[in-house]
């Protein structure tokens, strides 16, 4: 696993249907989609992906920059996109790595900066930290 995926969902909507602007997904459904090619799971809801950082889970700190600028680029094409109504949730899904395995590690933390809360928060989008043990990298 690597960088931070920018999720966006919701039950009514069809991405492959709009002009994202200056977005780039590189991955766009419709519910009732297949998950996977030739899969019998089918998406309940519409959605795309879009990467927001490509750094290495073990670089916080990097995505964390990416990101901002992420928002800070695509901002008046995420407003313009979160605010049609037909959107459900919208999260950064930030990869990282768990560090707890190693020696003399007994407690992990990882803090987001203000500026990348206010971004996100003002564009109503979520902040999510998935953890990954070392065996994933």
């Amino acid at each position: 696993m690597s960088g931070c995926v920018l999720h966006i969902t919701g039950a009514a909507f069809d991405p492959t249907a709009l002009d994202l602007g200056s977005l780039q997904p590189y991955a766009a459904f419709r519910a009732g989609d297949p998950c996977s090619p030739g899969g019998e799971r089918r998406h309940d809801r519409g959605g795309l992906k879009c990467l927001a950082s490509e750094r290495l889970l073990g670089d916080l700190p990097g995505q964390i920059e990416d990101v901002t600028t992420f928002l800070e680029r695509h901002q008046a094409a995420l407003a313009s996109l979160l605010g049609r109504g037909d959107v459900d949730d919208a999260y950064l899904d930030f990869a990282v790595d768990c560090r707890l395995a190693r020696p003399g590690v007994a407690v992990q933390i990882d803090c987001l900066p203000p500026k990348l809360l206010l971004l996100a928060g003002r564009l109503g989008i979520g902040i999510m930290l998935s953890t990954y043990p070392a065996s994933e990298r």
